[in-house]
């Protein structure tokens, strides 16, 4: 994209479209690179979490019916 407008501009005579400090390709791509980084930490966190509640959740569910199992109230 950046190349076509460069060049559609040096065709129209006008001057070369030069992106400011901190726009460049490069650092859109750093920027991208480290939103997909933070992106991939967080669905490792989530799922983590997501296992760990099922888990948590499984051992409750079972002390749960092993003491009204006990007092034969089922629901």
């Amino acid at each position: 994209m950046l190349f076509t407008l460069q060049s559609k501009m040096r065709a129209n005579n006008q001057r070369p479209y030069l992106p400011v400090e901190g726009k460049l390709i490069s650092d859109i791509n750093k920027a991208w690179d480290k939103l997909e980084k933070a992106e991939h930490e967080r669905e490792l966190a989530l799922r983590e979490e997501l296992i760990r509640s099922v888990v948590t959740m499984r051992a409750h569910r079972g002390i749960f019916y092993r003491q009204n199992g006990k007092r034969g109230i089922f629901y």
